[in-house]
C-alpha cells in the first residue's frame, strides 16, 4: 500500500531494510526534490532537485551525493540544466551535466527533424552529432543524415502501401581516416497476414549476402 496526501502525492515509503524514499513537492503538485535510501554498502544517499521556469516546464535537475549515510544537502552537480522549450512545449535545448548542448528542430507538424548535440570534449571544441530527419506523407523516416567532427552517417529507409519496412541502407564514413568507409543494405519481406517472412542482409561492398532470416 501507498500513503499519498490529499493531492495524490505518495508520502515518504519504508520498505524492510529499512529503505526511505522522501519526495518533496512545491505549492503546485510538482516534484521539487527526491531523497534516495542509504545504499546498504557504500552507506551513500543521493538527494535529486528538480527546477522549474515561469511556464512551468521543468529547468534543470541536480544532485547531490553524500558517502557518510547523512542526507545531502544543496544539490550542487547540474544532471541537465538550462531545459527550453518552444511554443508547443517541446524540448528546443538542453545542457547535459559534462557541459554537451543538445538542440531539436520540428516542423510544422511537430516532428523532429533536427537534432544536434556539440561541446567540448578534451578541450576540442565538437560536433557529436547534427542529424537531419526526412519523412515520407505517412510520417515514416526516410532519411537521416548525420554528420559529426569525425565521421558521417547517412541511412535510407523503404516502406510499402502499408507502411511496413521493406529496405534499410546506410553508410559511415571517417573522412580523416582514409576516407575508412562501412555500408549495410537489408531488405525485408512479409506475408499475405501481414508477418515477417524473411529478412535479408547484404554487403554491397563485397556483394556477399551476410545473413538470411526466413519465418514461417
Amino acid at each position: 500500500m501507498i500513503l499519498a496526501t490529499t493531492e495524490g502525492n505518495p508520502l515518504p515509503t519504508e520498505t524492510a531494510g529499512p529503505y526511505i524514499t522522501e519526495t518533496r513537492y512545491d505549492l503546485l503538485g510538482r516534484v521539487t526534490r527526491i531523497d534516495y535510501p542509504e545504499h546498504p554498502i557504500s552507506h551513500g544517499r543521493m538527494r535529486a532537485c528538480y527546477n522549474y521556469g515561469t511556464a512551468g516546464y521543468i529547468s534543470g535537475i541536480s544532485v547531490q551525493v553524500n558517502t557518510n549515510g547523512i542526507f545531502p544537502g544543496f544539490c550542487n552537480k547540474d544532471i541537465v540544466e538550462n531545459i527550453s522549450y518552444n511554443e508547443f512545449g517541446q524540448t528546443s535545448s538542453l545542457t547535459l551535466g559534462n557541459g554537451i548542448t543538445t538542440s531539436y528542430g520540428y516542423d510544422v507538424k511537430g516532428r523532429m527533424v533536427r537534432l544536434n548535440s556539440s561541446g567540448d570534449v578534451n578541450g576540442s571544441n565538437k560536433v557529436l552529432q547534427d542529424a537531419v530527419y526526412s519523412f515520407n506523407p505517412n510520417n515514416n523516416i526516410t532519411n537521416v543524415v548525420n554528420h559529426s567532427t569525425d565521421w558521417t552517417a547517412q541511412f535510407v529507409y523503404g516502406y510499402d502501401g502499408l507502411g511496413r519496412l521493406t529496405s534499410a541502407n546506410g553508410s559511415y564514413i571517417e573522412p580523416f581516416n582514409s576516407n575508412f568507409t562501412q555500408r549495410f543494405q537489408q531488405s525485408f519481406v512479409y506475408a499475405k497476414n501481414g508477418n515477417l517472412s524473411s529478412k535479408r542482409f547484404h554487403d554491397p561492398v563485397s556483394g556477399s549476402v551476410q545473413d538470411v532470416w526466413s519465418y514461417q
